[in-house]
């Protein structure tokens, strides 16, 4: 991260969280249990920051551990790049409150602006230090019985329900300029898509045509 820092004149941001089986089941990863790799994940966090903002760190987790390790060259972007952190759980939005720049919820977006303001009025943190990020499952197309293919495909491919998958990016691009609205009057700044099927090229092209336009 810190070389791409370097090649891209600081405008790399880090995103990261505490993983999805779908990729590791299709390789045959091992996959840590919810709790482990929550666990794992908020050490994780805690040893980039103190890479990036301290010379000789140290710290001492269950699973992690700096004993003074340099790390040059440093980064472009001061005291650290952003750090993007993607969840929806208490536990994550927790850690978004402590850790996170940007947040990219895997809830309602105004739900989780609402409760991570409230942690952070818990930890003494000002909210507004934190940038937020909507998005979500992105499938742009007007025949409603491709949607239903595409709708009946995320179901079996990434779980979920009907609900959820509608409340991300999904149905005519109306329907899709209508979701970014929403998340724009909820606090979002930026839109992330993920375009489920992968292997729908003219559904990102038509975002790229029909909705985007709109927000500049």
């Amino acid at each position: 991260m810190t070389t791409l820092d370097h090649v891209s004149g600081g405008r790399i941001t880090l995103g990261i969280g505490a993983g999805w089986p779908g990729d590791q089941r299709r390789y045959g990863i091992d996959f840590w249990t919810r709790p482990e790799r929550l666990a794992r994940f908020e050490e994780a966090v805690q040893v980039i920051k103190l890479l990036w903002t301290q010379p000789r760190p140290r710290f001492q987790g269950a699973y992690y551990t700096l004993d003074g390790p340099p790390y040059s060259p440093g980064n472009v972007q001061q005291p650290h790049l952003p750090i993007l952190i993607g969840g929806g759980s208490e536990t994550m939005l927790r850690a978004i409150a402590k850790y996170a720049d940007v947040a990219s919820p895997m809830i309602d977006i105004a739900e989780a602006i609402a409760k991570v303001d409230a942690y952070c009025r818990e930890i003494g943190r000002n909210p507004g230090e934190i940038r937020w990020v909507g998005g979500g499952n992105l499938f742009l197309h007007d025949d409603p019985d491709v949607q239903r293919r595409a709708m009946e495909f995320a179901l079996q491919e990434y779980g979920g329900t009907e609900e959820s998958i509608r409340n991300g990016l999904f149905g005519s691009a109306a329907d899709v300029r209508a979701g970014v609205e929403r998340q724009v009057a909820a606090g979002a700044t930026e839109i992330i898509v993920f375009q489920l099927p992968r292997l729908h090229p003219k559904s990102l092209a038509r975002f790229s045509e029909e909705v985007i336009p709109a927000f500049r």
